[in-house]
């Protein structure tokens, strides 16, 4: 190659680049783009064509496997510059805060009996209503006597249900009498009231339990469970029938106890990544 030649290359590559820009650039942010220089158009344009990144999972689990993979993925063994943001409906993964345009989420899904529980809580029933309601929740009615290594769930399903079912002597069934609740403020308290039954003088005396207990699931994928009781109020309906309200005081606490558990399973596993930093939005 003659000097000319060489000189005539070292001139295009001059002008190639105004102003003594480079020619191809790469971000130092951590997303590895790269742009090279449009003389004619006097800008920068990205030189490989990028595609979001964006993958959603639907369990707490699944959300830490995809974590861990994407600071793999990036090389990034410590966790800087990646933010994880809990919330009560799941949870994002934010992998570089110098580039957003990326973004990994956790969708909290309900545990089926979960959504059962808490559809009918606060619903004034009928009494066939809420037996059928009652029969869906008979694998979480129940507590659990066992430990922590080893839990031994004892159903409670079939006497919570035959004590409700009394009502079922009559199909006529009408209140006599206010409910009363008797040792209030004990365990295993009961809500005392006569039904008029066909043929019986006076009506029939019967106890219904306050409450009843269920240990159920709160999110799908999650081998927690959580205990507390669900109390009931009954009431005259329509031609003095009762009608049956459930409630759960405990619901909020235990929701928001369930996501501050994922939480801390969330840190311990990620624990190798000490420059992950974790927030909050709830």
């Amino acid at each position: 190659m003659t000097d000319l030649s060489k000189d005539a290359i070292q001139h295009i590559q001059d002008t190639t680049t105004a102003a003594k820009r480079q020619a191809l650039i790469t971000l130092d942010d951590g997303s590895g783009r790269r742009f090279l220089y449009n003389d004619r158009d006097q800008k920068y344009d990205p030189v490989d064509p990028w595609v979001k990144k964006a993958d959603t999972v639907s369990n707490i689990e699944s959300f830490i496997d995809l974590v861990l993979a994407e600071a793999a993925r990036r090389d990034n063994a410590t966790g800087e510059k990646m933010n994880v943001i809990f919330s009560d409906t799941g949870a994002v993964l934010i992998p570089n805060t110098d580039d957003r345009r990326d973004l990994f989420t956790y969708i909290r899904k309900p545990s089926i009996h979960w959504k059962t529980l808490t559809d009918g809580l606060d619903k004034a029933m009928p009494h066939k209503q809420f037996l059928t309601w009652l029969e869906s929740l008979r694998p979480i009615i129940g507590i659990d006597t066992g430990t922590a290594d080893k839990p031994q769930f004892v159903s409670q399903y079939a006497e919570i249900a035959a004590a409700f079912r009394v009502l079922r002597l009559s199909t006529k069934a009408k209140m006599l009498s206010e409910p009363l609740l008797n040792d209030a403020g004990t365990k295993g308290s009961t809500i005392d009231f006569k039904i008029e039954v066909a043929g019986v003088a006076g009506g029939v005396d019967v106890k219904i339990p306050q409450s009843f207990p269920v240990l159920v699931q709160f999110a799908r994928g999650d081998k927690r469970k959580y205990a507390f009781d669900v109390m009931v109020d009954i009431n005259p309906g329509p031609n003095e029938t009762p009608v049956i309200t459930p409630y759960a005081a405990a619901v909020d606490a235990v929701s928001e106890q369930a996501v501050v558990d994922e939480m801390e399973e969330f840190e311990q596993a990620t624990g190798d990544l000490p420059k992950l930093l974790n927030l909050v939005n709830f």
